[in-house]
């Protein structure tokens, strides 16, 4: 599982997803409830943690799939 940071794009609310897939392959956003709004909102993928704690920045996880010719890299 991949804990993922995320951000409501209306209220700025971050809060952590934990999934089983690569939420990158969705371009950054993805819909989901907003506790903070009440409201299915869009919510930007800034990023996730590696098992050690490090942050690996969304942008990164961009860059690295640019490198490797835009093949999905897990």
């Amino acid at each position: 599982m991949t804990n993922w940071l995320l951000a409501c794009s209306q209220c700025g609310s971050r809060r952590y997803l934990d999934v089983g897939f690569n939420l990158a392959l969705y371009g950054g956003r993805i819909y989901l409830y907003c506790e903070r709004c009440g409201r299915n909102t869009e919510q930007r993928v800034l990023g996730y943690v590696e098992e050690d704690g490090t942050f690996v920045r969304f942008e990164d996880i961009v860059r690295s799939r640019v490198r490797h010719g835009g093949e999905t890299i897990d």
